[in-house]
């Protein structure tokens, strides 16, 4: 078993840890954990290459607890470097889904048309009251309650002037 010391004293070539664990050293003088597997699990299976992450960021206990994860989903049948690609494609998606990311796309889709006083509010309340309410979540995870308690607080606060009525 490998200790710190060791993984910070590398310089070049790759040293083993346990199970199949290992960190290499490139000439670049970047350390990345990895973890060579084939899957399916037999003298067939494709050759591939998990890599858990840069040394130092990626500390040794947190590559231990990441390989045996990996090594998890290889005894259920699954191949831990698609569901790497996977929850990074979902971390993506989220991204591209979240309300900030709507609402932009609403707000451009709309700017052409508009007036520059119609920008300049809109732009206002967008970045002041709704992005910090909902800007970070996912357009899904924005539910009606929240949206009501937003109006709500809106209304109690002194800046709140309704317009007249006619």
């Amino acid at each position: 078993m490998l200790t710190d010391a060791q993984v910070r004293g590398l310089r070049s070539g790759r040293l083993a840890d346990t199970q199949g664990l290992y960190i290499i050293a490139l000439p670049s003088c970047v350390k990345s954990w990895r973890f060579d597997f084939r899957f399916p699990r037999t003298a067939q299976g494709k050759r591939q290459t998990c890599v858990y992450g840069k040394y130092p960021a990626v500390t040794l206990a947190t590559a231990r607890e990441r390989h045996l994860e990996a090594k998890r989903a290889l005894d259920r049948g699954e191949n831990p470097a698609l569901l790497k690609k996977r929850a990074r494609q979902e971390q993506a998606q989220r991204g591209a889904d979240s309300f900030r990311a709507v609402a932009e796309s609403w707000f451009e889709s709309l700017e052409g048309q508009r007036s520059a006083s119609w920008k300049d509010n809109a732009r206002r309340w967008l970045d002041k009251r709704i992005y910090p309410a909902f800007g970070t979540l996912a357009l899904n995870d924005v539910r009606p309650v929240d949206v009501l308690e937003l109006i709500q607080s809106i209304k109690t606060e002194e800046i709140y002037r309704p317009g007249p009525t006619v």
